[in-house]
């Protein structure tokens, strides 16, 4: 392409950007593109905002006169950028992830793609969240979209590997919010949720709010991106991650630039894995009271086969059985004596499944000290007795 210069100036290329200007993160990837541009060469921008962009008129034009050196666009096989985008091969920097998968409409030349790690964000919101202490639940919102997964996958896979699960909510558009409160109100309190983005972030504390459900205190709540207006303005301000958007603005400069200088340059992918935490009012360390009934369950989790009873879960925790019963009561719903039912009965239902111990030796395996007793209040709570329990569960 010709361009009017001065003898021996470098050439100017013309170059249009295709975001979403209402998206922090996408104005950090043109804040990162423009300061690359700075430094290493003359460029000349041509901006598009996509969402008001109908049909990708303003991209059809900005292409249509041949004098276009590179594009780089979010968004790629989607809505208006696809339709822009249709049927032009020049060198293209695709934006976000899984963008290779997305090809524009008629396109047969390769092209880069520059994405955050969406796997590495969600371990590191787990590895935050798990860092405030020992929740119930672990939740996590994202929109209903194949590139989105990622981030759960990451997420749910680290807290696997710390013996916990994730439970996921699927919302099927964004204004699909409807499901948020009973979800919300459905995890086992207390909870920590992270959302795919701050904007869905935003609506899970507005439904929270609606369901009369605490934030930070039943609630934990988690977004990504760290949009300052969405964050600050939130109630109460939210706390997010922050990937590296300004470096991926200037990662996709330097891959725009090597495909304007090799256009037949084979496809590739470049993946940007820095992340930061931006600490608000969502999170917070779990109240003192949490982490106590935490402590007695794991105690009681740990020697429920040993027979310990409530006076040895009140000595191992260092406090009065009042209290003890008081904050099992406030924190899990249940006293000190019930937790430890439960415990022995989930270890009874796991050996009547997967053995063939005789129920009497089972009992006892499980710290009970009568069988006949144990047997009683089995079928007092489960309303069936042990051996029919296991003829209709085994494994």
């Amino acid at each position: 392409m010709n361009n009017s210069r001065k003898k021996g100036a470098p050439a100017i290329r013309n170059v249009v950007v295709v975001l979403r200007l209402s998206f922090a993160s996408h104005r950090d990837i043109l804040h990162g593109l423009s300061q690359a541009v700075r430094s290493n060469g003359a460029w000349r921008f041509t901006v598009i905002d996509y969402l008001a962009d109908a049909d990708g008129v303003q991209l059809r034009a900005a292409l249509g006169g041949g004098m276009v050196d590179g594009v780089v666009a979010a968004s790629i096989g989607h809505g208006s950028v696809a339709t822009g985008l249709a049927g032009w091969n020049g060198p293209l920097v695709a934006l976000g992830t899984g963008a290779s998968a997305f090809p524009p409409p008629g396109r047969t030349a390769p092209f880069s793609v520059v994405e955050p790690d969406d796997e590495k964000i969600g371990s590191v919101g787990a590895d935050y969240l798990c860092s405030l202490g020992r929740f119930a639940s672990f939740g996590f919102a994202l929109h209903d979209s194949t590139q989105h997964i990622r981030r759960f996958d990451g997420f749910a896979a680290r807290l696997a590997a710390r013996g916990r699960k994730a439970e996921r909510l699927t919302l099927p558009g964004d204004e699909a919010v409807a499901d948020l409160g009973p979800w919300l109100l459905g995890l086992p309190k207390p909870a920590a949720v992270m959302a795919h983005s701050d904007n869905i972030a935003v609506k899970i504390l507005a439904a929270a709010n609606r369901a009369g459900i605490s934030v930070p205190g039943d609630v934990a709540v988690l977004g990504v991106d760290n949009d300052e207006f969405l964050c600050e303005t939130s109630s109460p301000p939210l706390t997010s991650l922050a990937p590296d958007h300004v470096r991926m603005g200037e990662i996709a400069a330097e891959e725009l630039r090597r495909r304007m200088e090799k256009p037949d340059a084979p496809a590739d992918t470049r993946r940007v894995s820095t992340v930061a935490v931006f600490e608000r009012s969502s999170t917070k360390p779990l109240a003192p009271a949490v982490a106590l009934v935490e402590r007695g369950l794991d105690y009681i989790r740990n020697n429920v086969a040993r027979g310990v009873g409530v006076s040895d879960v009140v000595a191992n925790l260092g406090v009065s059985a009042s209290l003890a019963n008081l904050r099992f009561r406030q924190v899990a719903g249940k006293s000190v004596r019930e937790a430890l039912a439960e415990a022995r009965f989930a270890m009874v239902k796991k050996k009547l499944r997967e053995t063939d111990l005789p129920v009497e030796r089972v009992v006892r395996a499980c710290g009970f000290r009568s069988a006949k007793h144990a047997m009683r209040l089995f079928k007092k709570s489960f309303g069936t007795t042990m051996r029919a329990w296991r003829a209709a569960n085994r494994t």
